[in-house]
């Protein structure tokens, strides 16, 4: 299955079921170059090797989470899902606008559409007003 998540690039998740039976989930993201984001991942993973190797650190179990991801070109490709997570900071923006709102009034949402503003400026995306308005 396929469903369109509600973001500016439109990003998609896909539900396929493998040749085991079992289902995996996907993020089909399109406009993005994904090849740092696999560097990324295999630094990660090569990390997680040391940590393995260390003593103390097998002994805590500390690891970093990995997840695939699979560029198919400069400008699209696929993440593996990663489940009971956040997808974005601005899902968590938004939350947080919500509880404080409930407290303090409509004034608190000036402060946070301000907020997101300067967020989304210095990671090179756009506020998403129409959230904040539903949370108002």
């Amino acid at each position: 299955t396929l469903k369109v998540l509600t973001s500016i690039q439109k990003p998609k998740r896909l539900k396929m079921r493998g040749g085991d039976g079992h289902e995996y989930w996907w993020l089909v993201k399109g406009g993005e170059d994904l090849r740092q984001d696999q560097r990324v991942q295999q630094a990660f993973r090569t990390m997680n090797r040391i940590l393995e190797s260390d003593t103390q650190c097998a002994k805590r179990r500390l690891a970093l989470e990995v997840y695939k991801v699979v560029p198919i070109s400069k400008v699209f490709g696929i993440i593996e899902w990663v489940r009971d997570t956040d997808t974005t900071l601005q899902e968590m923006i938004n939350d947080s606008a919500a509880k404080l709102l409930k407290k303090t009034g409509s004034q608190a949402k000036d402060v946070f559409a301000d907020m997101c503003m300067k967020h989304n400026q210095n990671i090179g995306t756009e506020a998403d007003p129409q959230h904040l308005e539903m949370i108002a």
